[in-house]
């Protein structure tokens, strides 16, 4: 049986490297070493208790963003997108690099993160599984 996947992001690191449907929030392999299907469980255990980074890009407004928990607040930012960098997206921006980017939210816990952050109206159990995680650790 052949299974076919449906792409999320055509071209993403170059022409036919694609970003496909199982690839987008929180993977197979983070659900597996989280112990956990439940999105706000994961977050909250590996930002929280972990102290994982997370930087992503939120397909749905082709943004990059970075959850930066070592800073006091934690800071969420909003990163900077170079298209002279590449016309693929996804060599567009270095998410571990963000230190250049701007600061658009702050937050004392990792649990007041999860429930006030807001992209568009957009809860993080939103935003999640239509992102490309980039950076978890």
């Amino acid at each position: 049986m052949k299974i076919t996947r449906k792409i999320a992001i055509p071209n993403f690191y170059g022409e036919g490297k694609h970003i496909y449907e199982d690839q987008m929030g929180f993977t197979l392999s983070i659900r597996t070493d989280i112990h956990s299907n439940v999105n706000r469980e994961i977050f909250l255990y590996a930002l929280g208790e972990l102290y994982y980074e997370m930087g992503f890009y939120y397909a749905v407004n082709e943004t990059f963003y970075f959850i930066a928990t070592m800073e006091s607040p934690i800071q969420v930012l909003k990163l900077p997108r170079n298209s002279a960098y590449s016309h693929y997206v996804g060599w567009q921006c270095d998410v571990t690099a963000y230190e250049f980017g701007e600061v658009i939210a702050t937050y004392d816990t990792v649990e007041e993160l999860w429930d006030d952050f807001r992209i568009d109206g957009k809860s993080l159990e939103e935003i999640i599984p239509q992102s490309y995680v980039m950076r978890f650790c």
